[in-house]
């Protein structure tokens, strides 16, 4: 199914860290876009809530999931905007991986070592995943909790490849397609679920408010 990565992919040690120079604004918000929909789709698959945070906003271990993923989105699109080939799943998967290597390897793996949260079971095993992993030991490594987290966060991209540079309600159209599992969106939920994506940042309590009630009307319209 992988097999071994084509070898001009960016090597997971000597990769760029895209997230220390990334600066998020309003005028440039479709990193934060594609955040919230993936936390959206991360939080109905997996039931498992991560916190939206800016980048590098502290060294503390609850920001370090916003991070990885940030730098996850950032590969993502570096790959997407890169290739001039017809995307491949494997390689967007790569990318993604290589994304939250990077991001642990030039940050992270420091402060996790420095606060001894290296110590615990899901750190050590999230830090195998990513400085160790080859497409080889991907392959075979389908059962892993951080593979399965990339699987998902790689499938929600791939299904909006085509529409993620567009300017235009199309791709909000394709992401609660793919959400609801339905080509029948309303057009009072996409409505709403454009303005919570496009809402300014203000800070953590407030991205977790809406975007409870944002699941909320997804459930209602799964529902329906």
């Amino acid at each position: 199914m992988f097999g071994l990565f084509i070898s001009d992919i960016i090597n997971r040690y000597t990769g760029p860290d895209k997230l220390s120079k990334f600066i998020y604004t309003d005028d440039n918000n479709k990193y934060l876009i594609l955040m919230r929909y993936l936390l959206l789709v991360i939080q109905l698959k997996i039931k498992d809530s991560v916190e939206l945070h800016l980048p590098r906003n502290t060294s503390e271990y609850f920001t370090y999931q916003s991070d990885k993923l940030w730098s996850k989105i950032i590969y993502a699109i570096m790959y997407i905007n890169e290739n001039n080939d017809p995307m491949c799943y494997n390689n967007l998967l790569h990318y993604i991986h290589v994304g939250g290597c990077v991001n642990l390897v030039k940050y992270w793996f420091y402060h996790l070592n420095d606060k001894k949260y290296s110590e615990k079971e899901l750190v050590r095993s999230d830090i195998k995943y990513h400085m160790q992993s080859t497409g080889y030991s991907l392959y075979y490594d389908s059962y892993n909790f951080h593979l399965k987290f990339d699987k998902i966060i790689t499938e929600c991209i791939f299904y909006i490849k085509d529409y993620i540079n567009l300017n235009n309600d199309d791709i909000y159209i394709q992401m609660l397609t793919y959400i609801l599992n339905s080509e029948m969106v309303s057009n009072n939920l996409l409505t709403d679920y454009k303005k919570y994506l496009n809402r300014s940042y203000i800070d953590p309590s407030n991205e977790s408010l809406n975007k409870y009630d944002m699941l909320n009307l997804i459930y209602d319209n799964m529902e329906c």
